[in-house]
């Protein structure tokens, strides 16, 4: 039986609270293991104060790709004699301020950071030396910080803890990203007050009840935040793994990953659970062969957006049925040259990303 969506979970809170520790729990586990998968995290922790006013935040829940082998970290309070040691997290939860950096060298403690949670257009800086480096040999690209807050006393509400994500590829912020990383946190920061037995008829239940029925209706789950594309291609044209490099080149430059089919297993099934994982794709129609068919129909199938390359051959068959008018399709020459491809990649997805139209709100606005 499939697990539901975080979508569902999160029309399920703002129905119905939940009253039992053990259901909690599993709807927790849930979340956790979703933003797993959808981010494709190396790191990701749930940090909570010991007490109030704090003297630490420790280790709530934690998935790691390698052992950082910490089970709290310490937090500056009055009338502590020496500072905390540097830490991003700390940083977030004494700021109550989320932060999002990306580094594709690898993040280092040894540089200044701008804050880019407002895709890329803020100018807070991150200061050196408040990154905690976890990790020697396997550098993080990208680390997401939220703050996971609770009601203060008199009004208003302030940071508790903090939702920590890092991972080893470079994702940068978009409005889908942003809005992801909102609900995950809400619905992890709802289910932690329930479990520290915050009185439940606290003001802050209210408040987060509000804050999951204004984000359910916004929320998608599949395919996740990070832009996704899969590509189909004829195995057997002469030109297609150049093409297809060319192709892979000009996705990542607009921050976009890029699936190509399974190689074993179930393929079948493979190809549909990656189509399904998309948020569009990139068909090089090339002599309309039988692979490419299926893929593509399963595209049109699912609803995803479709950037179509084609190669005209004497004597290829006449276009498929399945062929979708919206479409946007780029003829291709007698000679491959990656600057007309990228710039017929970079137009589409312009084009699809426009309001009203599938991609919007997906892309970074700092990778145009």
């Amino acid at each position: 039986m499939p697990k539901p969506s975080l979508f569902t979970i999160m029309h399920m809170l703002a129905a119905r609270m939940p009253n039992d520790r053990g259901t909690i729990s599993d709807l927790g586990d849930i979340v956790w293991d979703l933003i797993r998968a959808n981010l494709d995290t190396f790191l990701l922790d749930l940090m909570w104060e010991n007490q109030e006013p704090a003297t630490e935040l420790t280790v709530v829940k934690t998935s790691e790709g390698e052992a950082h082998n910490f089970k709290a970290i310490e937090v500056n309070y009055p009338g502590r004699k020496r500072p905390a040691e540097p830490s991003l997290i700390r940083w977030v939860y004494e700021h109550d301020k989320p932060v999002w950096i990306v580094d594709k060298d690898g993040i280092s403690p040894k540089k200044d950071y701008t804050n880019s949670w407002s895709h890329g257009k803020g100018t807070e800086i991150i200061p050196s030396k408040t990154i905690m480096r976890y990790v020697e040999h396997k550098p993080m690209r990208t680390e997401i910080c939220y703050p996971l807050r609770v009601a203060r006393r008199g009004g208003g509400l302030r940071a508790a803890g903090v939702l920590n994500i890092e991972l080893e590829d470079v994702f940068h912020p978009s409005d889908v990203a942003i809005r992801y990383i909102e609900n995950a946190s809400a619905i992890l920061n709802y289910l932690q007050c329930l479990l520290h037995g915050i009185d439940m008829s606290h003001a802050y239940t209210e408040i987060a009840l509000n804050e999951l029925r204004a984000l359910a209706p916004a929320f998608e789950l599949e395919p996740g935040p990070i832009p996704t594309a899969f590509i189909s291609r004829p195995m057997s044209h002469t030109d297609s793994e150049r093409l297809t490099g060319m192709i892979e080149r000009a996705l990542r430059k607009r921050g976009v990953r890029y699936l190509k089919g399974p190689k074993a297993g179930n393929i079948g099934a493979g190809i549909i659970e990656q189509i399904r994982a998309s948020h569009f794709g990139v068909v090089v129609s090339t002599g309309y062969l039988p692979n490419v068919i299926m893929e593509w129909g399963a595209l049109a199938g699912a609803g995803k957006p479709v950037i179509e390359f084609h190669g005209r051959h004497e004597g290829e068959p006449a276009p498929p049925a399945v062929v979708p008018p919206n479409d946007l399709r780029c003829p291709l020459g007698p000679k491959l040259l990656y600057k007309e491809i990228e710039a017929f990649i970079f137009s589409a997805l312009d084009h699809y990303s426009q309001r009203g139209r599938p991609l919007h709100g997906l892309l970074s606005d700092g990778l145009r």
